[in-house]
């Protein structure tokens, strides 16, 4: 009897472990390909996906979980994925970010875990996880204002002008500032002397900076001048423009310009001679109308106004500086 019962204690115990070596263990393996880089600047699709591969190592079909965290970007990935024995599976996961967020780096995390094998909960935990990088890419971005963009000076005298730039990228960037003119209507130089304060401003992304411009006028107006009263005008174009330079390192440089006109004036000083023959000639209408006194000085007056008339009839158009 007591052999009997030693037999079948033995047996009992070969089953147990024959049971317990024929149930499967669970497995799984994960590698996501990064880092995934999304472009945000106005008008990109502001998206990006990468991509993962889960691998079954054991001899059993697994139903596998994902999970991922974006850093609080939205993003869109499978649930969970079936994945044979000694096979692997590929899946994508996009990430959305927001336009003209910051630059900056971001981290993706996926874990894959096993939560079925052959239909059954695994007996063991398995999982294994992966961490990214997320980047969002800098673009340059600029823009120019200005509340005035007519000046007038006379012939020699110093004056500057104003204008406002922004950084309108989504990083610090350095501004880059570049004058052209001030021109004549045949684009030939006027003679003045420009300054700037900088040639370059680094401003943080959403700042912006007043540039104040310096300016020596010429000394004397140009034979394309016309006259307005006793006065010479020039008229001239000028253009001030700002680009990122941070977008000059990739394809071209994003900029931004601002039209200017300046009026350049110069009084005319009559001669002695021409004084007298203007008084000869003040003497003579007067005479003409009979008499001095309150008759003199409203033929003066509409001598005056007639004058005026003419001049202006006779100025020329305002000319284009497109």
């Amino acid at each position: 009897m007591h052999v009997i019962l030693l037999v079948f204690a033995l047996m009992l115990v070969c089953s147990s472990q024959s049971i317990q070596a024929q149930q499967p263990g669970a497995s799984v393996k994960l590698d996501c390909a990064g880092p995934l880089n999304i472009d945000v600047y106005p008008g990109s699709t502001k998206s990006g996906f990468i991509t993962c591969t889960v691998e079954n190592p054991t001899s059993f079909t697994e139903k596998i979980d994902i999970e991922v965290d974006s850093s609080n970007l939205s993003h869109a990935a499978p649930g969970s994925i079936q994945v044979g024995p000694g096979e692997s599976e590929d899946f994508q996961i996009s990430v959305r970010a927001d336009e003209g967020m910051l630059a900056q780096s971001l981290t993706l995390t996926v874990q894959a875990t096993v939560v079925e094998i052959s239909g059954a909960p695994p007996p063991n935990v398995a999982e294994d996880d992966e961490e990214e990088v997320i980047n969002i890419l800098q673009y340059g971005d600029v823009a120019i204002s200005a509340d005035l963009v007519m000046f007038s000076s006379n012939v020699g005298e110093e004056f500057s002008i104003e204008f406002t730039i922004r950084n309108d990228g989504n990083s610090e960037d350095t501004l880059q500032l570049t004058a052209s003119g001030p021109f004549d209507e045949d684009m030939k130089s006027a003679g003045y002397t420009v300054s700037f304060p900088s040639n370059s401003i680094r401003l943080a992304p959403g700042a912006s900076e007043t540039v104040a411009i310096q300016l020596k006028a010429p000394n004397q107006v140009t034979s394309n001048a016309y006259q307005m009263d006793s006065v010479l005008q020039d008229m001239f174009g000028m253009e001030f423009s700002v680009a990122s330079e941070f977008s000059c390192k990739d394809s071209g440089c994003i900029s931004e310009s601002l039209n200017f006109i300046i009026i350049l004036e110069e009084e005319i000083v009559a001669s002695n001679d021409a004084k007298q023959d203007d008084a000869s000639s003040d003497e003579g209408f007067s005479s003409l109308l009979g008499g001095d006194g309150m008759t003199e000085e409203i033929g003066v007056a509409s001598l005056m106004v007639i004058v005026l008339v003419f001049f202006i009839s006779a100025r020329k158009p305002p000319r284009n500086f497109e």
